[in-house]
């Protein structure tokens, strides 16, 4: 999934920017936990999106979405539920 795809979250839009940069201090240890898991190699999970439209959500990953697009990386693993819009 290219990241530039993914535009919010479900549930955590005051935790993390439109960016996906933590917004809060309590999240640091979480992000450097996940940032170091992944330069050190290690398998993640993908994470979970939903899509409306032709618009993603993030639904679970959110530290791994932020430290994705920090290490400059243009796509991630992911699982997407996709929600009918009803006219």
């Amino acid at each position: 999934m290219p990241l530039s795809q993914i535009r919010g979250s479900q549930g955590r839009c005051l935790d993390f920017d439109r960016h996906f940069y933590p917004r809060c201090d309590h999240l640091k240890s979480r992000w450097l936990a996940v940032a170091t898991a992944q330069q050190m190699g290690a398998a993640l999970p993908p994470v979970e999106l939903i899509q409306v439209g032709e618009i993603y959500f993030v639904r679970d990953g959110h530290h791994r979405i932020s430290v994705a697009k920090a290490l400059g990386q243009l796509e991630i693993n992911a699982q997407v539920r996709v929600w009918q819009i009803k006219n």
